[in-house]
């Protein structure tokens, strides 16, 4: 009984410390328009910088003495690539949100500087295959979001498998059938998103070898029949998942949704219930 008094007495004090240590650092960056947030918890801390905020090398000085620093958002387009390059000493982030017109690949660069780098989400057509060259030394990386960007997959080339990558968004990019070929080499994806792309049957047959994925989302993808047995041979009559496919306004016809049906995928189309049609 007295442990446990003592412990709960101790994590009294301790919530208490984070709670003011946490108030001091919401107080600082708010002079600044930042968001500073704390997980009371665990004691990690996450920044959001709008568009409204002020970066100065004072401010990057105490993001850097931050301990527990782990997830940095930014979302505005007064950060350019010399104020986010100066953000190379961040080592602590395993999270990073980027959207901003005024940062380009060469900003990028400071990627490099964070090792244990699971989570990335960058957006923009100003960002090409360029800046994965910054990540071929990662190995922890398992969440990539790249919408709207002028990624094309080849530079895959050169990133590791050893990353577990399980969720690739590559939504409205500019991905080739080439670049499938590499991104085929990721086992451990199970989430794909290659909407609104021009990706063409003669990429899905790269795909094949993803026998984990359990959601692919093909919306307006240049396909046809001719990927049914890819989809199927790549997620049909799995037993550990449950396997869902979107093919609206791609070129995959009826008969191609019921051979996708009765291989056990859920599939999101253009054509009404088809159970009736299904032996």
């Amino acid at each position: 009984m007295k442990k446990l008094v003592v412990v709960v007495i101790i994590s009294f004090i301790v919530s208490i410390a984070y709670a003011e240590n946490s108030g001091k650092w919401k107080q600082y960056f708010k002079k600044y328009k930042i968001y500073y947030g704390k997980n009371l918890y665990n004691g990690s801390e996450r920044i959001s910088i709008k568009r409204n905020s002020i970066i100065s090398k004072e401010v990057i000085k105490q993001l850097e003495s931050l301990h527990n620093f782990d997830s940095l958002s930014i979302n505005s387009n007064r950060i350019t690539d010399p104020i986010i390059k100066q953000m190379n000493k961040l080592e602590t982030l395993t999270s990073v949100s980027i959207e901003g017109r005024r940062i380009t690949n060469k900003g990028l660069s400071f990627l490099k500087g964070l090792p244990d780098l699971k989570s990335l989400s960058v957006a923009g057509k100003q960002f090409s295959d360029i800046f994965l060259n910054y990540l071929v030394n990662h190995r922890k990386i398992d969440y990539l979001n790249m919408v709207e960007t002028n990624v094309t997959g080849i530079g895959f080339k050169n990133f590791s498998t050893k990353n577990p990558i399980k969720t690739l968004n590559l939504d409205g990019s500019q991905i080739v059938d080439e670049g499938l070929f590499y991104i085929g080499r990721y086992t451990t994806l199970d989430d794909l998103n290659l909407r609104e792309t021009r990706i063409t049957d003669r990429g899905m047959k790269h795909l094949v070898k993803l026998k984990k994925m359990e959601r692919l989302w093909l919306y307006g993808a240049k396909i046809t029949d001719k990927s049914v047995p890819y989809i199927i041979e790549m997620m049909g009559n799995q037993r550990e998942h449950t396997a869902f496919v979107e093919i609206y306004k791609t070129k995959i016809s009826r008969r191609g949704v019921k051979e996708l049906i009765k291989a056990g995928i859920t599939v999101n189309c253009d054509y009404k219930d088809l159970s009736a049609e299904l032996p």
